[in-house]
């Protein structure tokens, strides 16, 4: 047996050992067991955005059917909160989502089931999630913006929050002004509500970024609503396809940049493209906004080292810890790396992709017997950058592990 089934035997065997009881937290029950990143430690709620990658395993491990029920219960959350949650729990909407990534979910349940019933309850869901994103993210050029649910203008920066930041950043956050408090807060929050806690993409002031990931995973959004409407027949598609059109319009305004090729984060407030390459940057290809292999050729240049791909282009220090940043990877950045070669047709960097993220993994696993949140993409092993203990982890390093094992299994029955 090679490492690598090694690894993949050891998460086949362990996906049961995650699952958490619908009832597990008595101050808020959900309609179904469902599976977390971590099998105990500190992530043992359901996250929103994680829940997706995790998904991606599921499917190939015979765990379908945990699949469904993560989504029921994001589901759940969202028409409790209006959004579906950072994470699945009484308070977990409290500060913010995370990148809406449910329609990706609910495109890859109903290809598997073919399930038309439940395509139509998760398509009125989906519109009310839809309804979230454009009413309460909005920015005023017309795209969107990761932004916060907390009331800060009103209620003043949230004290709790403000000391679990100081804790992973230092207790000088503590001193500052109500008003730093509340633009610390803002930003940070938006940060986390991309998913990624925290990167150096937005130079601190993420509130004021049109974000090149979340407007092309709305652009798919609203495609794949036109494509569900289609499926129910319920004369909603043009809508969704002129809503598509109207937002790749906006993102080739503000975030293409014809020196390179490359979508970027655009900041509305300065009317500048970032010009930071990273993982986002990505995202269009796999929607189908581009499809230039100049352009992604140099991105992968930036991104892509010898033990995964990185979150972010390396960035000259400013004092502060950015553990979605160079050097660390990972799971969404290399599944997004994956997909996007993929669709534009760089097999040569997919299999490079799959393999070095493969052997990552299997290789740290064979020294600790343990799976990471996060590793070294540079040096490998697990990650070196980081605000807390890199923790044990199952959910989207196991998620990705085991859809990259089945494509290569395949890719090599095929020969």
């Amino acid at each position: 047996m090679t490492l690598e089934q090694k690894t993949h035997e050891y998460i086949k065997n362990s996906w049961l050992k995650a699952v958490k009881k619908s009832d597990c937290d008595k101050n808020f029950i959900m309609p179904y067991d469902y599976i977390p990143p971590c099998v105990d430690s500190a992530f043992t709620n359901l996250f929103y955005w994680d829940t997706y990658f995790t998904n991606l395993g599921l499917y190939n491990d015979d765990m379908a059917k945990y699949a469904f029920q993560n989504i029921e219960d994001l589901k759940f959350c969202l028409r409790k909160f209006g959004c579906v949650p950072n994470m699945c729990r009484a308070n977990g909407a409290m500060h913010a989502s995370q990148p809406p990534l449910l329609f990706l979910m609910v495109e890859d349940y109903f290809n598997y089931s073919l399930d038309i019933e439940w395509l139509r309850d998760s398509y009125d869901a989906l519109k009310t999630e839809y309804d979230f994103w454009q009413t309460k993210r909005k920015a005023p050029n017309g795209l969107n913006r990761y932004w916060r649910n907390y009331d800060c203008e009103t209620l003043g920066a949230d004290s709790g929050w403000i000391q679990w930041y100081a804790r992973r950043h230092g207790e000088h956050i503590l001193q500052l002004s109500e008003k730093e408090k509340i633009q610390l807060q803002t930003h940070k929050t938006a940060e986390g509500e991309g998913g990624e806690d925290h990167t150096p993409r937005y130079g601190g002031q993420a509130g004021d970024i049109n974000p090149i990931d979340l407007n092309a995973y709305l652009y798919g959004f609203e495609k794949t609503m036109a494509r569900f409407a289609m499926i129910l027949q319920n004369g909603e598609n043009a809508v969704w396809d002129s809503r598509a059109k109207q937002r790749a319009t906006l993102i080739q305004t503000y975030c293409y940049d014809e020196n390179t090729g490359v979508y970027f984060d655009y900041n509305y407030k300065t009317g500048k493209r970032t010009g930071i390459y990273c993982s986002a940057c990505y995202i269009p290809f796999i929607f189908g906004i581009t499809s230039d292999k100049k352009a992604i050729q140099k991105i992968n240049e930036r991104l892509i080292h010898a033990h995964g791909v990185t979150p972010c282009q390396e960035m000259p220090p400013d004092g502060d810890i950015y553990q979605w940043g160079y050097p660390n990877t990972w799971a969404p950045n290399n599944w997004w790396a994956y997909l996007a070669n993929e669709r534009v047709g760089e097999y040569g960097t997919v299999r490079t992709i799959i393999n070095t993220y493969l052997n990552t993994i299997s290789l740290e696993f064979e020294k600790s017997g343990k799976l990471y949140e996060k590793y070294d993409a540079v040096n490998g092993g697990k990650a070196t950058v980081n605000e807390y203990d890199v923790p044990e982890m199952l959910g989207w390093t196991a998620g990705v592990f085991s859809r990259f094992f089945y494509i290569k299994q395949m890719e090599q029955e095929k020969v």
